[in-house]
């Protein structure tokens, strides 16, 4: 199993973090120490380097998209009827999509030469001015009154061509050289906002360098990234976010290693997980629904929080995510669990990784969570694959947290929560 260090330093509220992903790697600190900035960014890094061609592509599509819509706006100005217009530009677009930009320049070539010979038709026996400098104005190009109808037309068809031809050598350049200006520029795609390129960050897979300050890699055992918030997350999942289309799609079988826990979950929230979307008799709007054993049936967000958390993890599992190359990053899995459901989720992130070897990362400042980690890895026998960290600052006048590494001790951490403790007996009530 490949071992990965991440480096980040020097960025918002991190002095300095360097983070192993062996196994099962716990992240703890008090509020506003950088726990969430370090998930964030390794799900930046290894959704970004896994998918930087997907992004690429649909980069370039964004820009070849006004392009078909100058040729749609003129079929109206012209009222062509063999034009692109309506429904056909989606049908353009989606056909584009699929084929890729470099298979489909011949065709895109051709619409372009069709429309220009439609306008040379349209116009060589009527008055040109008035059309043309709408033309003009659609295609953001020159016109003067003095110019012939071919002159117009050239400048439209260099422009149309020599566009699309930019953005298609321009996609083939940066996904062969695969630099890192360029993969900056994807994760600006996928980031919050504020989440601006650090400074010095980096990631390696064993000894090899994944990340510099040139160029990137993809990592050979980490094919897919999966991250949420349990707290932003059970409050609001956008329609249109990756972690909904995870939940939505389905991906592939459930790993036969797995099916035990999938029964195990929905043993805990005695019930099972479905998606329906607007073809199913069954829903009432597309979403989540927590059927229960006793034939309860209701949307998800309506269940309890503490159910939900789970369901996540079940549906994950339901549409084939979690693989032994998936890497699973959870801020504050614990959060709205009862202590007795925290334990039993402990539990089944340790069996994700002892069954298949799946990296998890997730920050906690719960101390039932971090022992229950702690203690059922070491019974479950992957202790040695476990790395705990606690954020502290070099002193109080420090604004920026160090993570220290504990290796499979959590005394430390257990000293901060202990900090809770003293202040209980120095704010309540004194015998």
């Amino acid at each position: 199993m490949s071992k990965y260090t991440f480096k980040l330093s020097n960025y918002h509220a991190i002095e300095n973090a360097e983070i192993t992903l062996d196994g099962i790697t716990v992240l703890s600190g008090e509020n506003g120490s950088g726990k969430s900035t370090i998930s964030r960014w390794l799900y930046y890094l290894i959704r970004g380097t896994n998918d930087y061609e997907y992004f690429v592509d649909r980069e370039s599509f964004n820009e070849i998209r006004p392009l078909v819509d100058s040729i749609r706006r003129a079929s109206m100005v012209l009222d062509y009827d063999s034009a692109i217009r309506g429904t056909q530009t989606r049908q353009m677009l989606n056909e584009l999509w699929d084929k890729g930009i470099e298979a489909y320049q011949e065709k895109f070539d051709s619409i372009v030469e069709s429309l220009l010979e439609s306008i040379a038709v349209e116009l060589s026996d009527r008055k040109m001015p008035m059309a043309l400098r709408r033309l003009s104005t659609i295609f953001q190009v020159d016109y003067s009154k003095n110019d012939s109808l071919d002159t117009f037309l050239g400048r439209v068809s260099n422009k149309l061509h020599g566009s699309y031809y930019e953005i298609m050598i321009n996609s083939v350049e940066r996904k062969k050289k695969r630099d890192t200006y360029s993969l900056a520029s994807v994760i600006r795609n996928i980031a919050s906002v504020g989440d601006g390129w650090p400074n010095d960050i980096s990631l390696k897979e064993d000894t090899v360098s994944l990340l510099n300050k040139r160029d990137f890699q993809e990592p050979v055992m980490l094919n897919r990234a999966i991250y949420y918030g349990t707290q932003r997350t059970i409050n609001s999942i956008e329609y249109t976010s990756e972690f909904d289309r995870l939940l939505r799609r389905p991906f592939s079988e459930t790993p036969n290693q797995l099916r035990v826990l999938r029964m195990r979950i929905q043993s805990i929230i005695d019930g099972t997980i479905s998606y329906e979307d607007e073809n199913s008799l069954l829903m009432d709007e597309p979403g989540l629904y927590y059927s229960r054993n006793d034939g309860l049936r209701i949307p998800l967000k309506q269940a309890a929080t503490g159910i939900t958390s789970f369901a996540y993890l079940l549906q994950l599992l339901n549409n084939g995510y979690l693989q032994k190359d998936t890497l699973l990053i959870i801020d504050e899995p614990e959060a709205h669990l009862h202590p007795q459901w925290i334990v039993e989720y402990a539990k089944l992130l340790v069996l994700l990784n002892k069954k298949i070897g799946m990296k998890i990362l997730i920050s906690s400042h719960n101390p039932d969570m971090v022992s229950a980690i702690q203690s059922i890895s070491r019974k479950e026998g992957i202790i040695d694959t476990v790395h705990f960290y606690v954020a502290q600052k070099r002193n109080e006048e420090n604004t920026q947290y160090i993570y220290k590494d504990l290796g499979t001790e959590i005394g430390e951490i257990f000293e901060s929560f202990n900090i809770a403790l003293s202040r209980i007996q120095m704010y309540g009530e004194q015998e």
